[in-house]
């Protein structure tokens, strides 16, 4: 977030500012990114004080971005959008011996009831994670999931894996597991 406000003050962009004692620039990530996850095509949503043009904010933000970080894309929406997660993507990459196999993963969407343990610092909880497991491939070495989000929460992909049979650093790094695209919808009934 530090990054993003840098990038878009850098620019000179006219955005938008709240109101109150310690006005701050109107940009939010609907959806951050865990800690540790590698996160391609983020959503980010900012507020302009003045209309410009979506390629000129594109532009000119790229130019104060460090390399590897890029705006790929800059979409116009009406004030307010109201704009929520509705799904995840992920690719993780698995070793050679993974357990991971076509059966396993049907076994998995077959089910309604998948409990896993989740701790806090109330002690364990166990919750239902099957609604939010929509799709699950292996394909070139990589496990793909499409993860649903509600208001009762989502998986964690590392949840999703652990169900798999697999074991962190020895069938994948938890380092690598890539959020690869973020579906929004809009909150606004």
């Amino acid at each position: 977030m530090r990054l993003c406000m840098r990038s878009l003050r850098r620019a000179s962009l006219p955005l938008a500012m709240s109101k109150g004692y310690n006005p701050r620039p109107r940009i939010s990530l609907p959806a951050p990114l865990s800690l540790g996850y590698i996160g391609r095509n983020e959503v980010l949503d900012l507020e302009l004080s003045q209309w410009c043009k979506p390629e000129y904010v594109r532009t000119k933000v790229n130019q104060f971005l460090p390399e590897g970080i890029r705006m790929i894309s800059v979409q116009l929406l009406g004030e307010k959008p109201g704009r929520e997660p509705d799904g995840f993507s992920y690719s993780i990459p698995l070793k050679g011996d993974t357990p991971v196999c076509k059966e396993k993963i049907m076994q998995i969407e077959g089910k309604e009831l998948l409990e896993i343990e989740r701790r806090n610092d109330k002690g364990v909880k166990k919750k239902n994670i099957a609604p939010f497991i929509k799709h699950l491939r292996s394909s070139n070495g990589c496990l793909l999931m499409l993860l649903k989000t509600t208001h009762q929460g989502t998986a964690k992909p590392e949840e999703v894996l652990k169900l798999l049979g697999c074991r962190p650093y020895t069938h994948y790094f938890p380092s690598q597991i890539t959020r690869t695209h973020v579906s929004l919808v809009s909150s606004i009934k």
